[in-house]
């Protein structure tokens, strides 16, 4: 019985503290896609998506923690499951709204950066010679979405999230920190 119950207490005191601070983070699914998403070589995970929904996270006092680099549609089935909490830059669709809550969070006005195309390129020497870069003009821009899995342990949030992001939106600080980022890594806009 004391065997037990010292073993009880020791797994309250050296486990509580990684389940509660588990769980008030936000997991973000993650696929790279400079200069949204990079995963530098030490490991650490930046971008424009990654800056804005760290900042959302903070302002809603939680912390954010990242999945390793993963293709965007495991990303999004992963949201869909409820593997990962929250997502960046969706598209709103009707797919998208049956499994994730969507709130406006920024504006891009690209399909894919030159940055990333060339990524992908030397990525894949097969696609030098068949892959030719092609201009491309924005004629309007396309909003973009912060997706919070209705799986997510944060659904009960949703409102409280979409609140957030769009005062962060409004206010301009999801600009502001785009910006940030862009003077701080020039090397991922040619």
């Amino acid at each position: 019985m004391k065997t037990a119950l010292r073993f009880h207490l020791c797994w309250l005191i050296f486990c509580w503290p990684a389940l509660a601070s588990e769980a008030n983070s936000l997991a973000m699914g993650v696929d790279r896609y400079p200069p949204l998403q990079v995963i530098l070589p030490n490991g650490k995970v930046t971008g424009e998506n990654v800056v804005v929904t760290r900042a959302l996270a903070d302002r809603l006092g939680l912390t954010l923690s990242f999945t390793g680099d993963i293709p965007s549609n495991r990303c999004l089935q992963w949201l869909k499951e409820g593997s990962v909490d929250i997502m960046t830059g969706l598209l709103d669709s009707g797919e998208q709204r049956k499994h994730s809550h969507l709130a406006k969070g920024r504006v891009d006005a690209v399909r894919c950066t030159r940055n990333y195309g060339e990524f992908i390129v030397n990525q894949h020497p097969q696609y030098q010679q068949n892959l030719p870069m092609a201009q491309y003009s924005v004629s309007a821009v396309t909003p973009v979405y912060v997706g919070l899995s209705k799986n997510s342990r944060f659904t009960k949030r949703a409102d409280d999230i979409a609140r957030t992001a769009a005062s962060m939106l409004e206010d301009g600080t999801f600009t502001r920190l785009i910006m940030e980022f862009q003077q701080r890594f020039p090397q991922y806009y040619p």
